[in-house]
């Protein structure tokens, strides 16, 4: 009998300290949500990304650091879009070879700091424009159909509630934090629907398969409830043929003057050559 007591016992402890780990804080649930309806009211969109980034595929290795503008109007009307991201990566340390192969290990490393790859992307009625690397490239691009298509999704009508775990809420002076992260398994269901969605085609036919390893993050969100920061860390890893590469990106994502109007130029959208995928 005592046997069976300290059995249950032990398995009651296992579960009290365990599963809070996993669990939403209610408080946290709600501020969540009164971001996510402030959100859903914004139309405009003046984005600052900013990550370092590592990539590893065999004995590469390589960091970066990517930083972008984004820019968008229309964001509640898919069929009325217009979005423009300025991107600026900087090449950091660059490494190929297997020190723990010894002396007889060929190992390379180059210091790229300061070396920048700049593009411009715009997106209007439909259609996708690229400016990089002196190329200019267009292809069509049915986003409204796509975001239609992931706000059916279930569990995105919260906001992608269901896929967040671990929410907590703290504060930092007039800001709210919310902590969190992002339940794997079900991160990469999303996934693996988004990719099968019409104008992924680049992605399936190349026969890349993308899966999440580990999200977590924050939301920063000001006294009127909008989200004015976001920070996030994320590993995913894609495999192509037989070479697998492992991203980590650790960085955050800020937003200008939420809820207010965003202007920006359309771009001369001449000398565009059409991207055509077999």
């Amino acid at each position: 009998m005592k046997l069976k007591r300290l059995a249950a016992a032990t398995a009651t402890l296992v579960m009290v300290l365990t599963v809070p780990a996993y669990a939403n804080d209610a408080d946290a649930v709600a501020v969540y949500e009164e971001m996510n309806q402030k959100q859903k009211t914004l139309t405009d969109v003046n984005a600052y990304y900013d990550f370092n980034i590592s990539t590893k595929m065999d004995a590469m290795q390589m960091s970066s650091r990517l930083e972008m503008n984004m820019k968008a109007n229309h964001i509640t009307e898919p069929e009325h879009l217009r979005m423009n991201n300025y991107m600026r990566m900087t090449i950091g340390q660059f490494s190929n070879g297997n020190e723990a192969e010894g002396p007889a290990g060929k190992s390379d490393s180059i210091d790229l700091s300061g070396t920048p790859v700049t593009g411009n992307m715009y997106y209007e009625n439909g259609m996708y424009y690229m400016d990089m690397m002196d190329q200019k490239i267009k292809q069509p691009m049915p986003l409204e159909q796509m975001m239609k298509s992931i706000q059916q999704i279930p569990g995105m009508e919260n906001g992608g509630l269901d896929y967040i775990q671990n929410l907590k809420l703290r504060t930092e002076g007039e800001d709210r934090i919310l902590s969190y992260t992002m339940d794997a398994g079900k991160m990469n269901s999303l996934l693996d629907q988004v990719m099968g969605m019409s104008g992924m085609s680049a992605v399936a036919q190349s026969g890349a398969q993308v899966s999440y390893d580990a999200i977590s993050g924050e939301f920063v969100i000001d006294p009127d409830g909008y989200c004015k920061k976001s920070r996030m860390k994320m590993g995913m890893t894609m495999t192509v043929a037989d070479q697998t590469v492992s991203v980590t990106m650790d960085g955050d994502v800020g937003y200008a003057d939420p809820g207010q109007p965003v202007e920006f130029a359309t771009p001369d959208l001449n000398g565009y050559q059409l991207l055509e995928i077999q």
